[in-house]
């Protein structure tokens, strides 16, 4: 067989294939969940100055992500003003200096007053908290109860609707 003739015979059959079959199209797939900075499971976070320790916080699952950081049953606890400020919930969202907690918010101080709601807002450069859903505060035998929640932070403002309280004076229940 002449050389020529093979490589004319090969040049027809490829270019048989290339016009008669489609090249596949392969496309790149669009992953559209998006994938943390940083992820961590049971953990526990403490921080110190050079007295004594300032807050810590534990939780089951924490995430980082370019815009924003999540957290899944967690508890905050400051120490900061040497008054101790825990805080719990299924889920809190921190991004854009706002926190938002979801589920199970339980908020208390070592006064002794308690908190719980399912969904709160704080913002950090407003300084105020709002919770728009139903709301439990205790303190010792002390329990109010409402419907919305607005706290001025800066003003130690507070409003709430529908509200509903007990409360005792010197062992007697109002």
């Amino acid at each position: 067989m002449n050389i020529n003739l093979l490589i004319l015979s090969l040049f027809a059959i490829l270019g048989g294939i290339f016009l008669l079959f489609k090249p596949l199209s392969i496309s790149t797939a669009q992953n559209d969940k998006e994938i943390p900075l940083l992820e961590m499971r049971d953990f526990t976070l403490y921080e110190f100055d050079t007295n004594k320790l300032v807050d810590f916080s534990t939780g089951k699952k924490a995430l980082k992500f370019a815009d924003r950081h999540e957290l899944y049953d967690f508890s905050y606890n400051d120490n900061a003003n040497g008054k101790i400020v825990s805080i719990n919930a299924h889920k809190g969202i921190d991004k854009d200096n706002t926190i938002t907690l979801e589920k199970d918010v339980r908020y208390m101080t070592s006064e002794g007053v308690e908190f719980k709601t399912q969904k709160a807002f704080y913002d950090r450069k407003k300084e105020f908290a709002r919770c728009d859903t139903p709301y439990v505060a205790t303190m010792q035998q002390n329990v109010v109860y409402g419907d919305t929640l607005y706290y001025d932070l800066k003003h130690d403002k507070l409003r709430s609707t529908n509200v509903r309280a007990t409360y005792h004076l010197n062992g007697q229940k109002r």
